[in-house]
């Protein structure tokens, strides 16, 4: 049992990139690349974020879905689901229902969300994003969340 924290991507063209870049490059055409995020860490960043909310006997687990046209020319890299894949796993999810921790969990979550306008949501999110940019570059951080005044976990 888990709550799933699930980013879907929808790109088409090719994509360069692998599970420990910081960022990937979406070939559009030869004359068209962007950079985007590594989703996969953009993923794990809001996993983290659901977990601080959830409690620390939730399990969150993370999916990054593709959902568009586009190709892995060096290779899928691991922890990405196809569209396709993914519903194959949602769908075996959905036969069984979740224990009581992870409903608990859930109620963790929904009362967060429900509690807070939008604004406050917001705020709360960037300071996750920072305290998540500082963990990964080493630097200590006490990160307290402005609305509940709680301090926030550290991953």
């Amino acid at each position: 049992d888990t709550i799933a924290v699930v980013e879907t991507k929808c790109y088409r063209g090719a994509i360069y990139g692998d599970e420990t870049s910081n960022q990937w490059t979406v070939a559009y055409n030869p004359r068209r690349k962007e950079k985007m995020y590594n989703p996969l860490r953009q993923n794990a960043t809001h996993v983290n974020a659901v977990r601080a909310i959830a409690g620390p006997e939730a399990s969150v687990t993370g999916f990054v879905v593709m959902a568009g046209r586009a190709k892995f020319p060096k290779g899928m890299p691991s922890g990405l689901h196809s569209l396709q894949a993914f519903q194959a796993i949602a769908r075996n999810a959905g036969k069984k229902r979740p224990d009581a921790r992870t409903l608990a969990a859930w109620e963790n979550v929904k009362n967060h969300v429900s509690g807070g306008s939008r604004a406050s949501l917001k705020r709360d999110h960037k300071e996750t994003l920072a305290a998540s940019a500082a963990r990964r570059s080493g630097k200590a951080t006490g990160a307290t969340s402005k609305r509940s005044g709680r301090k926030e976990p550290s991953f």
